[in-house]
């Protein structure tokens, strides 16, 4: 996988994200989660005013190469938002992986889980947000 700040991509990619995080996911939240808004941010509404900070090297856009995938981990962030860029088709397999929050909390460990696991495969465009605190891995 190559990780790639935003930070240090081209402009138009550094507006694109500013674009989908100010945009789209801060409105979402307005309008679709607010009582979430209240409890992540202090506030449920006004959320594009708000200065926006990020961990060192986020947002960040995630290239995988075949066979390739991220172990199970947590962001151990507040928000995560996966956004699917590639062409459909354009790969096979992929997604994100989730399990029930009550199992082993060992996010780091090196037998992969399987059973109850969830993957999600959304189409081009389309995002995933969940909570950076639940484990997940990439596929």
């Amino acid at each position: 996988m190559n990780r790639l700040p935003v930070r240090k991509l081209d402009l138009e990619a550094q507006m694109l994200s500013a674009e989908v995080i100010s945009r789209r996911l801060l409105p979402f939240f307005e309008r679709q989660l607010p009582d979430v808004a209240e409890e992540l941010f202090g506030q449920g509404e006004g959320l594009a005013s708000m200065k926006v900070c990020f961990s060192p090297g986020e947002p960040a856009v995630n290239r995988y190469m075949v066979g390739g995938g991220i172990a199970p981990h947590t962001d151990k962030q507040t928000v995560t938002l996966n956004v699917v860029l590639s062409d459909l088709g354009a790969f096979a397999g992929g997604g994100t992986m989730f399990w029930p929050q009550d199992g082993p909390e060992d996010a780091e460990m090196s037998v992969e889980r399987t059973g109850d696991a969830v993957v999600l495969r959304p189409p081009q465009g389309t995002a995933i947000l969940f909570n950076g605190q639940v484990t997940h891995a990439g596929r």
